[in-house]
């Protein structure tokens, strides 16, 4: 594969490695819970008293949950990762580092806060009675975030929070850059196979899934290991 260098760096005027302060992109993302939070109050009383927390490959439902539950837990992770997603930055011994992709750590602070009120929102639907082909809603959600967290990851620098933290990226910055490098690709590669295989549909959808997770996971992992060595056989 091929090491050229990502050397596009982004900025914005929520620079995280500055004590915390919170970007003015985050309203946004504290909007959309606000506002889910107002519709799931809103419909909680027509919800079904056990609602689907779960369906298999095919699309069936094979596991339900209390609504009190349901209807509540996914929002609350997301609110739960939008402070944290602030807060860990500032405990980063590599804090500094974040003033240099404080754009792209947004963006994919913003990505994994919405899908989870995407999937929450996907609750909610299925349990007031509306049929949503979940089977391939769910790994073309996957892939599109893929996708967009895929097309920020290479200007990712060193840190603990976020990125492909295996022990050599993190021992070596030529490491981590080159890894990221590799990573991206691969994230977008793989959001491809699996929004092909959601709208494919059973069993390709599947197919697309777990293509797709070997492709995002195992090849930069392996990769890092590689890079690494190659970079101490080179001192």
């Amino acid at each position: 594969m091929a090491d050229e260098p990502v050397t596009t760096e982004l900025t914005e005027s929520g620079d995280v490695g500055n004590g915390g302060r919170r970007a003015p992109s985050d309203l946004v993302v504290w909007l959309v819970l606000l506002l889910a939070a107002i519709g799931t109050a809103i419909v909680y009383p027509r919800l079904p008293e056990r609602m689907i927390v779960h369906w298999d490959a095919t699309g069936t439902p094979d596991s339900w949950a209390p609504k009190s539950v349901v209807a509540w837990i996914n929002l609350g992770l997301a609110a739960l990762m939008a402070v944290l997603g602030r807060l860990l930055p500032v405990l980063d011994p590599r804090r500094s580092n974040y003033q240099r992709f404080a754009g792209a750590y947004t963006l994919i602070l913003q990505v994994a806060v919405l899908f989870l009120v995407g999937v929450h929102t996907l609750l909610l639907l299925v349990g007031l009675g509306i049929e949503l082909a979940v089977d391939r809603i769910v790994p073309i959600g996957v892939g599109f975030s893929s996708i967009v967290v895929g097309n920020v990851l290479g200007h990712v620098r060193a840190n603990y929070v976020v990125g492909i933290r295996t022990p050599w990226s993190l021992d070596d910055d030529e490491v981590w850059r080159r890894t990221h490098y590799v990573g991206a690709r691969c994230f977008v590669l793989a959001g491809l196979m699996m929004v092909v295989g959601g709208l494919a549909g059973s069993p390709w959808s599947v197919v697309g899934a777990l293509g797709g997770t070997v492709v995002a996971v195992l090849i930069p992992v392996v990769y890092s290991y590689w890079a690494w060595r190659r970079a101490q056989a080179s001192r």
